[in-house]
């Protein structure tokens, strides 16, 4: 009988730790989603400073893959700022590490309209890097 109470309680707790982690994690999806909302309604307020964070975005992955030659997938929308942003991106890059990089935005396919952010990959796809503002957002709670 001592073994089935032990069992029974040992149950019930991790029944009780399943729910409060299930607690916490709604908790956190939700004020992610409400994050992402606050700042996709303030990039599209501020589009300067969209354009600077796109311009910020690049230059750190383009010193995370160090690559020759890459290219990069936006919004359809975004593409006009892009070209903007690029060549700042790889003069900062080439300033910081010393390496040339040339950088061309993909045309045939781009990121879903609602995703603000930056994907860069080699022409080959095996190694890319996919940075979007929800993503980071995840990144700091989990």
């Amino acid at each position: 009988m001592k073994y089935h109470a032990k069992a029974v309680i040992t149950s019930l707790k991790h029944k009780s730790n399943m729910d409060l982690h299930r607690v916490k994690d709604n908790h956190w999806k939700s004020q992610i989603l409400e994050s992402y909302q606050r700042l996709n309604n303030r990039m599209a307020t501020y589009p300067e400073a969209y354009k600077r964070y796109l311009e910020l975005l690049t230059t750190q992955m383009l010193c995370q893959l160090l690559e020759e030659y890459l290219l990069v997938y936006c919004r359809r929308e975004d593409t006009g700022i892009m070209k903007e942003v690029l060549p700042s991106a790889v003069a900062t890059y080439k300033h910081l590490t010393g390496r040339k990089c040339k950088l061309e935005i993909a045309t045939r396919q781009h990121l879903p309209s609602d995703t603000r952010g930056v994907l860069l990959t080699r022409p080959d796809k095996n190694l890319y890097i996919k940075s979007t503002i929800k993503k980071r957002l995840y990144l700091l709670v989990y």
